[in-house]
């Protein structure tokens, strides 16, 4: 294997292990404002400790702050903790995860991933404890999930998942689970029954969405009937028609590495047919334009009228600019939000198109 290929092999497991570890942190219970920082793209600096996934609303943007095991809200370039409570720090420095049901205030998350709105409040995937929880005014409770990881279906706490990441809502109000280390997507219908609704078997396969095969999906985004996700292991974009329960791959192209069976990544725009991504993760969608946070390329890329484009990207990765490891993607009105959990930032872009 020559030196480029294991340049390559290293950097897909540095950023594998950015997006499956937690890194801790330190928070506040108090509303602050945020620092101000240099920066060379975007506006809006907002600096956290490691931030997964975003959601935003025309009210709120939610940041599951992975670092702090914490849901942040911000809004006017201040953030405070609205669910969980920050660990006390390790001989290393770093905040301790815990897991505890109770008053937002007093709630406790290991690695918050992913989170959306859900019946009166929001469904957050709490990664290190393999659970899904609901968060409301009254507290944290868990929604399903047994605290162990592994693929058992189930209603509520009879259920199990493995490192849950993204989480995405539909129209009817149910819930769809990026089960990443479970490769599938997992449904919770609005009593908390949990169901395998596609994959469970890691591999790359597109047609019927039981038989489908996805490797650690991370990001998922509904927008009408279709789920967006990225594979992130299979370097592709799929979608999963809700219509039609087919499993297609919408762009995105890889080989596999030299004696291997881990597809490459890579960077290429062009057709969706021929496009690279390397370690795709966060996915948005707005007016059939679909983001998405190309974590390994360092880059925010756009799928539209079949084509793939770049909008930001870092080429020199030693220079202070940003996104280092974009992760998590938001669109509030007309801006797009975006989380850096290698910077512990979170940035935006007005006026997108």
């Amino acid at each position: 294997m020559n030196n480029w290929k294991k340049k390559k092999i290293i950097g897909c497991f540095f950023v594998l292990m950015i997006l499956l570890l937690s890194f801790i942190g330190c928070g506040s219970n108090q509303k602050e404002t945020a620092p101000k920082m240099e920066y060379q793209v975007g506006e809006s600096i907002i600096k956290v400790s490691k931030p997964a996934f975003l959601y935003a609303d025309d009210k709120k943007l939610l940041v599951a702050d992975t670092g702090d095991n914490v849901i942040y809200e911000i809004n006017d370039e201040k953030k405070w903790i609205t669910s969980g409570t920050v660990g006390k720090k390790d001989v290393y420095g770093f905040s301790k995860g815990g897991y505890l049901d109770s008053e937002n205030e007093k709630a406790k998350y290991h690695s918050p991933y992913g989170v959306t709105k859900f019946l009166e409040g929001y469904a957050v995937s709490d990664r290190e404890n393999h659970v899904i929880r609901y968060v409301t005014k009254e507290g944290v409770v868990t929604l399903a999930g047994t605290g162990t990881a592994g693929l058992l279906d189930g209603i509520g706490k009879e259920s199990q998942f493995h490192s849950p990441a993204g989480i995405t809502t539909d129209k009817s109000g149910n819930l769809y689970v990026a089960d990443s280390l479970n490769h599938c997507i997992r449904k919770i219908d609005k009593t908390g029954n949990v169901s395998l609704y596609a994959g469970g078997k890691k591999g790359y396969a597109d047609g019927k969405r039981s038989t489908a095969k996805f490797d650690t999906p991370m990001g998922i985004y509904c927008d009408n009937e279709q789920l967006y996700i990225t594979d992130s292991q299979n370097q592709r974009i799929r979608m999963i028609d809700l219509k039609t329960e087919k499993v297609t791959t919408i762009a995105g192209n890889a080989s596999y590495y030299e004696k291997s069976t881990l597809y490459a990544g890579g960077f290429l725009d062009g057709k969706v047919e021929q496009a690279r991504f390397d370690t795709p993760t966060g996915i948005v969608v707005k007016n059939d334009c679909i983001y998405i946070a190309d974590t390994g390329n360092s880059a925010i890329r756009k799928i539209e009228d079949g084509m793939v484009s770049t909008i930001l990207q870092v080429e020199d990765e030693s220079a202070s600019v940003y996104p280092a490891k974009p992760i998590g993607l938001a669109i509030k009105e007309n801006t797009l939000y975006i989380s850096d959990s290698f910077a512990g930032l979170i940035y935006s872009i007005p006026n997108i198109q």
